[in-house]
């Protein structure tokens, strides 16, 4: 799914959440290897892929944060 987002819309940052990834320590590390096999090598490579922490809804704040900032 990752990297259909990243393929598809291409990201400068993405933000993933979820509380399986808590379920083993390396679990986010796999995922960003699995990610990197999937996803095209361009898209990814201006992708920052960032463990959010916290609720969904602070990600989307912190995001929404990143993006004023950006565009000041």
């Amino acid at each position: 799914g990752l990297a259909a987002v990243i393929n598809l819309f291409n990201p400068r940052r993405l933000f993933v959440h979820g509380r399986g990834l808590d379920a083993a320590p390396d679990l986010f590390d796999r995922l960003i290897s699995s990610t990197a096999r999937r996803a095209l090598a361009p898209a990814l490579q201006d992708c920052e892929l960032i463990r959010a922490r916290g609720s969904k809804r602070h990600g989307a704040v912190a995001a929404a944060i990143q993006r004023v900032v950006q565009n000041s």
